[in-house]
């Protein structure tokens, strides 16, 4: 079973993002924050990592370049409610598998996470 590490301080989206991963197979982890989602990583590196672009602390774009740094080999998708160029620039820049918006439909998200996962 492929693990997913969902890093959304949206308790909505999580939610969401638990349900229709776990009802398609996959073991979900969550965290609200950089802080968590470091603390989870430390200890157990999942398949993927759905990662928000918005978060306190550190934002998105910074804890994919310190994912990358530690592990080349992660798989992140960025979810951003908030696209912008700059950022889908700094997203492949720092090694971003996938970069969605949100709202996304569900089935073109799960297309997206067995993209990058066959890789």
């Amino acid at each position: 079973m492929k693990s997913i590490l969902v890093v959304d301080d949206n308790q909505d989206m999580r939610i969401l993002l638990t349900n229709l991963l776990a009802t398609n197979g996959y073991k979900v982890e969550l965290a609200h924050d950089s802080e968590l989602a470091f603390e989870i990583l430390s200890k157990n590196f999942p398949d993927l990592i759905l990662l928000d672009i918005r978060l306190p602390k550190l934002n998105g774009l910074q804890m994919l370049k310190k994912i990358k740094e530690k592990n080349q080999q992660a798989k992140v998708i960025l979810l951003t409610a908030y696209s912008n160029i700059s950022s889908r620039r700094k997203a492949v820049e720092y090694g971003a598998d996938d970069y969605l918006t949100k709202p996304f439909d569900n089935s073109e998200l799960l297309s997206r996470i067995d993209l990058v996962l066959a890789d």
